[in-house]
């Protein structure tokens, strides 16, 4: 197995606690729509689940069982460590999915293809930019991963890793082009606030609580229905880019 599926996921958060446990559909939370939704195009067995240690994520060791899934256990604020020692499991792990947990719509059919592409053409960082935010993941060569662990300097600043990511520093990447239908409202499907919950519940109350129903699916029903998203309140984290330095800039 050349791909690993690696789930960022704890119950620590400041806009939305515990929104990985806030039930989705009846008894459905967020955490198990998205790996429901990713075990119809992958096997359970190289699906890990990445958290943390602190008592608190206990229940989401339980959810990972629960689904058959790995689970690893790792420091809160280093998600990068977090997300390479997920695949410590793996003896033949070359590539890691990065899929945060708060994205329970990750489209798996259009990861497959991007996992597939990634593989052939040995890229570093493959992602996507043509289907809805929330709908996303990201490819990355273990070996990239592995340098940015050995670089970057404050490796409590590693919960936003798409600023790392984007740094040029000669590492091969690819934008994936997927035709996709868009949202008319240009709402996102990821789950930071209260809203953004409430919005994912609307849909799929329209949709009669089909979780499995595909990309194109969702966006119709929102489009043809109309379902807007009411907006939030709360502010974003003003992200300061000299954050994300690295000791070395240059990948080789």
């Amino acid at each position: 197995m050349k791909t690993s599926l690696c789930i960022v996921a704890r119950t620590a958060s400041t806009r939305l606690p515990n929104k990985a446990l806030l039930n989705i559909i009846d008894n459905i939370c967020l955490l198990d729509l998205l790996i429901l939704r990713l075990k119809t195009e992958f096997n359970a067995r190289n699906i890990t689940l990445a958290t943390t240690k602190l008592k608190q994520d206990d229940i989401l060791e339980q959810i990972a069982k629960k689904h058959n899934i790995n689970f690893f256990r790792g420091q809160e604020k280093n998600v990068l460590d977090r997300l390479i020692n997920s695949s410590s499991q793996f003896t033949d792990c070359q590539n890691i999915v990065r899929i945060t947990g708060d994205n329970p719509l990750t489209d798996p059919l259009v990861l497959k293809k991007m996992i597939l592409d990634h593989e052939n053409n040995n890229y570093d960082h493959t992602f996507t930019r043509s289907i809805p935010i929330g709908t996303r993941a990201e490819v990355l060569s273990l070996d990239f991963l592995k340098f940015l662990s050995k670089n970057v300097i404050d490796k409590n600043n590693t919960e936003y890793l798409t600023f790392y990511f984007q740094k040029k520093l000669g590492q091969k990447n690819k934008n994936f082009f997927v035709q996709s239908k868009k949202i008319s409202s240009g709402d996102s499907l990821t789950v930071d606030t209260i809203e953004d919950l409430e919005f994912i519940k609307i849909i799929f109350k329209e949709l009669k609580n089909n979780i499995y129903a595909s990309l194109d699916e969702i966006i119709n029903t929102i489009n043809i229905k109309n379902i807007i998203k009411n907006p939030s309140f709360l502010k974003n984290k003003t992200i300061d880019l000299n954050e994300f330095n690295l000791k070395n800039n240059q990948y080789e």
